[in-house]
């Protein structure tokens, strides 16, 4: 716009006619008219790439999701396996008060029962190797806290019970 007066300024010593002038504000109409298009058009491709946008972070939202589910539904790590195994030794020692005699006697049924319960009620995996990530933490915490359920005294009198029946039925040649 700023050309063309100074060219028409230029071209007639400035003197306009009102053709001229008329002319001249149809072709500023005319470029404004274009540039508030140009701005619309802006408008609707922004809203469309804002909208693109939306549907990439709802998307890359849901994969996030989809990996963590696949994370905590891997099996634990070789070290996180024997994390367990330690856990489950170290609490059947405790209760079995790190007695070397009690734990000939005791230990093998007392480990057995703490993976029973901890897999009836904390997650831990058919074998120690199938638990499940997610499940790893509450296992550990379950193994840390457990006791037997009919009670420490109770389970010892029922593993005696067996071996004395077992001892009687060797005697009488029932087991070699």
């Amino acid at each position: 716009m700023g050309n063309q007066i100074s060219t028409m300024n230029s071209d007639m010593s400035g003197d306009f006619n009102i053709q001229q002038i008329m002319n001249i504000i149809g072709n500023n109409a005319n470029i404004t008219g274009q540039i508030g298009l140009n701005v619309q058009n802006m408008n609707k491709q922004m809203g469309i790439m804002a909208t693109q946008m939306n549907g990439l972070m709802d998307d890359i939202s849901f994969v996030k999701g989809d990996t963590e589910t696949l994370k905590l539904n891997e099996e634990v790590s070789t070290t996180q396996q024997e994390v367990i195994t330690e856990t489950a030794q170290r609490r059947v020692s405790e209760i079995l008060n790190h007695d070397i005699h009690e734990k000939a006697k005791y230990f093998r049924t007392f480990i057995k029962r703490i993976h029973r319960d901890a897999r009836q009620n904390a997650g831990l995996g058919s074998k120690i190797a199938r638990t499940k990530k997610g499940n790893f933490q509450r296992v550990i915490d379950y193994m840390e806290a457990w006791t037997p359920k009919c009670g420490c005294a109770e389970l010892k009198a029922e593993i005696d019970k067996k071996a004395e029946a077992n001892r009687e039925a060797k005697k009488l040649g029932y087991i070699d």
